[in-house]
């Protein structure tokens, strides 16, 4: 789930501006560079809180769905996919769109 960075955005964007002395617009963000460059993997996390969470604050485009072989079950893993709360278009886009687009398969 990008090692926690999702839900830390608004603190560093906080932080960030502090440090610069005055209020960034949305573009200068450190958040907004990291949305638009990076793309999280679900691996090893089974938890629908943080899955919601993830999408939430990077946009489905930004989040794939992968098992954290040989660490965990991939059975699990699966389970866990086709059960989430997520609507059709964005379970197509996580579970395998993002892969196809991204690494332009």
């Amino acid at each position: 789930m990008g090692e926690t960075l999702p839900f830390l955005l608004w603190r560093i964007d906080n932080r960030y501006e502090l440090e610069v002395g005055w209020p960034l617009a949305p573009d200068e963000r450190p958040s907004f560079f990291f949305r638009r460059n990076f793309i999280i993997t679900t691996s090893g996390v089974c938890d629908p809180l943080p899955l919601a969470e993830a999408v939430a604050a990077l946009g489905d485009d930004n989040v794939m769905f992968s098992v954290d072989y040989p660490y965990q079950d991939t059975k699990q893993a699966g389970m866990f996919i086709e059960s989430a709360s997520l609507g059709d278009t964005v379970r197509a886009k996580v579970c395998n769109g993002n892969a196809k687009r991204v690494l332009r398969l």
